[in-house]
């Protein structure tokens, strides 16, 4: 499977070694940068992993030495909108990559969004799964994890706050479409349930191809 957006090749924003297979301290060095310029929780780089897992699931997409760093980039910017508090806007990541501007960002988040359905849910059950998946693998390799599981209050209101990240999403996406108003849904600017917003997607009223 091939995703242009994704490709590095038409990019290359992020690295001039975009087609040399990454070692481990490569990568490890991107998500530190990635993780300190804009001072990242830990707890988002669970939620990424849950949303590149998606990503494959939905596209059957694979990581290789050419997507995975505008993959893993866009999985952390959703993670962060959706876990922070305060407003995580793309021009905020622009500074931490040479040549990344805002309409290439913009690009990456609409194409990932488009592919994972717009699901960015995320239950305590799912969040627990894979945060002692990434811990057991983290002991077996020897590394520190940083991440502590979720407190109570925490963890009961993360599908709620990730659902309201969801509905932000679908509406950012309809409002910037030229081929489809929000006035076309009864309640104009009301949640658009998953169903319809699906089906338009299907119709072909949200191609990354009508935003501007």
């Amino acid at each position: 499977v091939y995703l242009k957006t994704f490709d590095e090749r038409h990019q290359k924003f992020f690295s001039p070694f975009y087609d040399v297979t990454p070692n481990f301290k490569e990568v490890h060095e991107f998500l530190i940068e990635l993780f300190t310029a804009r001072d990242i929780s830990a707890e988002c780089g669970v939620m990424a992993v849950v949303y590149v897992d998606r990503l494959f699931v939905e596209t059957g997409i694979t990581f290789d030495k050419t997507n995975w760093r505008p993959i893993v980039f866009t999985a952390v910017l959703l993670a962060s909108k959706t876990w922070e508090d305060a407003n995580v806007w793309n021009a905020d990541y622009t500074g931490i990559f040479d040549g990344l501007e805002v309409e290439a960002i913009n690009r990456l988040e609409r194409e990932f969004l488009c592919k994972i359905g717009f699901n960015l849910v995320l239950t305590p059950s799912t969040y627990t799964k894979y945060y002692f998946e990434l811990r057991s693998l983290a002991s077996i390799s020897d590394e520190t994890f940083p991440v502590k599981p979720l407190d109570k209050r925490v963890a009961a209101s993360l599908e709620a706050r990730t659902a309201g990240a969801t509905e932000r999403a679908k509406m950012t996406l309809l409002h910037a479409s030229k081929s489809l108003s929000l006035d076309s849904y009864e309640g104009g600017m009301a949640s658009v349930s998953l169903e319809d917003f699906r089906r338009g997607y299907k119709n072909g009223g949200f191609s990354t191809e009508n935003f501007v």
